[in-house]
């Protein structure tokens, strides 16, 4: 069985991560996902389901926003 050599992950610039925070934002009303309370768009983080980890490209189903209260880490 062959060895495939891992291949780097690709990350977002910090535009493009902040322009998807700013999409689920919107998609998810403005609410944090946990507490279903409405914050501004600074007091959410992004909260990845996926192991790939922060500012990987990928869906934004990959994660939610919640506020700094209900995040996890």
């Amino acid at each position: 069985m062959k060895s495939y050599p891992k291949t780097p992950p690709v990350r977002l610039s910090k535009k493009e991560y902040h322009e998807q925070r700013k999409r689920l934002y919107e998609k998810q009303f403005r609410r944090c996902l946990k507490c279903q309370k409405w914050f501004p768009f600074n007091e959410l983080s992004f909260h990845h389901t996926d192991t790939g980890g922060m500012g990987m490209k990928g869906d934004d189903d990959k994660g939610y926003l919640c506020c700094l209260k209900c995040h996890p880490d």
